[in-house]
């Protein structure tokens, strides 16, 4: 039965519609790459509510068709249950979601491509009718040490800020829920630079991948947020 839903993927793989071209240019898939500290998610965030892109995260669609009571259901349920996610699943989940309307002018996707080979099937099947941006942020060891130093997090929320950059308003405690803030343990030089190498193992093939296809854009991290959202700003504002 399994063999039968991932062949029946694969045809869809192959048919299924793209979400319609906007007249005067073709709808933006973005793909925001970097490290745990770059302002990835801060980033996609912004430039998702600033030009009505939806943010289109695979875990967010896995747990989301995994409650569903469907053949698709059924089978991510499954996949999840032994941890193995096939490439094919996770192409279909975003197919699906990009039918909807809100995805018209193209989307944000995070999660995929964590591979070449999940690149490679992007590039086939979007490259054509849609605008893909491809964007690294690189940064450097010592400014993540730096962003990372100065973390602090609620205890209660989660919500994060930054003793020099985005202080809270009463020191110590969180301007949402009055909860004390904390710095995370992992957040120390040693583990930060182990959890910052295992990333870049991941990312560079990727950015490898993307230059040799001309593809690549990328931006300076080591700098305020807001100049680097200008940059992503300007480059999706001159492919419309």
């Amino acid at each position: 039965m399994q063999q039968l839903i991932k062949n029946f993927f694969i045809f869809v793989l192959c048919i299924a519609p793209i979400a319609s071209i906007e007249a005067g240019g073709r709808p933006i898939v973005l793909l925001l790459l970097g490290v745990p500290g770059s302002g990835r998610d801060a980033l996609a965030v912004k430039i998702s509510s600033s030009f009505s892109l939806p943010y289109i995260s695979t875990a967010d669609l896995l747990l989301d068709y995994s409650d569903d009571d469907s053949e698709i259901g059924h089978f991510t349920r499954e996949c999840l249950n032994t941890g193995r996610i096939p490439d094919d699943l996770l192409m279909k989940l975003i197919l699906e979601r990009i039918k909807q309307q809100d995805c018209a002018k193209g989307f944000l996707l995070d999660g995929f491509p964590k591979t070449v080979e999940q690149a490679k099937a992007l590039n086939v099947r979007f490259s054509q009718e849609y605008c893909m941006l491809p964007t690294y942020i690189r940064t450097s060891d010592q400014w993540l040490l730096c962003c990372h130093e100065g973390r602090l997090i609620c205890t209660s929320c989660g919500r994060v800020y930054h003793q020099d950059r985005s202080p809270p308003h009463t020191e110590g405690e969180c301007d949402l829920c009055g909860y004390e803030l904390t710095q995370r343990s992992d957040d120390c030089p040693e583990t930060l630079k182990k959890r910052t190498e295992t990333h870049r193992d991941t990312i560079l093939p990727l950015v490898s991948f993307y230059t040799e296809e001309k593809m690549l854009v990328e931006i300076n991290g080591d700098r305020p947020f807001d100049e680097m959202f200008q940059d992503v700003k300007m480059l999706i504002n001159s492919k419309r």
